[in-house]
């Protein structure tokens, strides 16, 4: 099963990531190939290991299901001598290359990263004002130029549908800049 928009780690929809559920064949099946889930599962990370453009990560099915394997521990870092994002980012990397070298420990990662694109939009707000456009009319335009908004639901055939206002995919492709 393939989930486009769904972050399998914080279960939260996200537009950059995605989820896969990969049902293995019956136990028996694999046994006598000597494929095993930890074997798998350890070609499936030297194989997407290879992907450059993407964070992935594999997580083992539970040996009971419903009772998931990807629980664990919660860690945060800081950076409390002002180093900066870039060094914070470096850090937290360290740690989790650390961490999966430790017996017993396996696919520790971190959502922590610098590389996500940024947008400093210096909104004129008196400008704004004296327009009689109110700044939070600015905010939400924004939004849904760079991402979305959601609007209501429908009912429709005795189907429910969510209506979300999004710019139309060219208008989205490009930040350009322009006032006013």
């Amino acid at each position: 099963m393939q989930f486009a928009g769904f972050d399998g780690a914080t279960f939260t929809n996200a537009p950059n990531a995605g989820a896969i559920f990969s049902p293995l064949q019956p136990f028996q099946e694999r046994a006598a190939k000597g494929l095993s889930a930890e074997v798998i599962l350890a070609d499936m990370r030297k194989r997407l290991a290879e992907v450059q453009d993407a964070f992935i990560i594999t997580i083992s099915p539970p040996p009971v299901r419903g009772i998931g394997t990807a629980g664990g521990f919660k860690m945060m870092v800081q950076d409390k001598r002002g180093r900066g994002l870039p060094a914070l980012e470096t850090a937290t990397q360290d740690i989790v290359t650390a961490a999966n070298q430790v017996p017993g420990l396996v696919g520790v990662f971190s959502l922590f990263n610098t590389r996500t694109p940024k947008v400093y939009a210096d909104i004129d707000r008196v400008r704004a004002e004296m327009l009689e456009v109110p700044a939070n009319r600015v905010f939400e335009t924004l939004q849904v130029y760079l991402g979305s908004a959601y609007v209501n639901d429908f009912n429709y055939l005795g189907r429910t549908y969510r209506v979300t206002a999004q710019a139309d995919a060219p208008f989205r492709d490009d930040i350009t800049i322009s006032s006013i």
